[in-house]
């Protein structure tokens, strides 16, 4: 279904049971699949299923490398903007969770400089859902 880009399938085996991360025995990934193929929408679509799109497969490559390997150059843009999102999205979670640990560890952070950081990282996460 990934190979052809026959999302609506997709989303119906997902909503029952189905592995959006499954590999075979080769390391592929529906990701990588679609991104062999050129299948834009359906990397969209997986992305949106939450996808891993940093697993590799059994040549260490992820679906961002096979799209540029196979001259999908608007899956391999996708595909680098996906992952960019998820290592910010990351990195935001981060600054939160350090927060909560220096204030537990050092008694109380300033209040505006506190307030300053959780507002920004809570606009940045508003960013990314919209």
């Amino acid at each position: 279904a990934c190979i052809l880009g026959r999302c609506e399938i997709v989303k119906e085996l997902i909503k029952h049971g189905a592995n959006v991360n499954s590999l075979t025995s080769r390391g592929y990934s529906p990701l990588h699949c679609a991104a062999a193929w050129g299948q834009l929408d359906m990397l969209k679509t997986l992305v949106e299923l939450d996808a891993n799109v940093k697993a590799c497969n059994f040549c260490n490559e992820k679906g961002y490398e096979i799209a540029v390997r196979y001259n999908k150059i608007e899956c391999a843009d996708f595909l680098a903007w996906a992952e960019a999102k998820l290592d910010l999205k990351m990195y935001i979670s981060f600054v939160q969770q350090s927060f909560i640990g220096l204030e537990k560890m050092q008694g109380k952070l300033n209040k505006e400089y506190k307030h300053q950081t959780m507002a920004a990282c809570k606009a940045k996460n508003d960013w990314l859902e919209h």
